[in-house]
């Protein structure tokens, strides 16, 4: 992932796409897992404190698995009917 000419310019570009080294990320910082929700990350706070989208601590950095995200809206839709 590191070019020569650019140095660390190709891996900031996918840290910033949501993109990993090998793929789409698996843990999101609360900031990201916020905009992917499109809610303010005040809210996203409210919602991992509520424990309603699970999180972990990774050293003294909180993170949400994306997959969670994805099951999280999951249960919207069909807490919904299904819209």
């Amino acid at each position: 992932m590191l070019n020569a000419e650019h140095g660390y310019l190709h891996m900031a570009t996918e840290a910033s796409s949501g993109q990993g080294p090998s793929g789409p990320r698996r843990m999101l910082t609360v900031e990201q897992a916020a905009d992917w929700l499109a809610v303010s990350r005040t809210t996203m706070f409210a919602l991992i404190k509520a424990e309603v989208v699970p999180s972990v601590l990774v050293g003294r950095h909180r993170r949400v698995p994306a997959n969670e995200l994805t099951a999280y809206v999951e249960r919207l839709i069909a807490e919904a009917g299904g819209c």
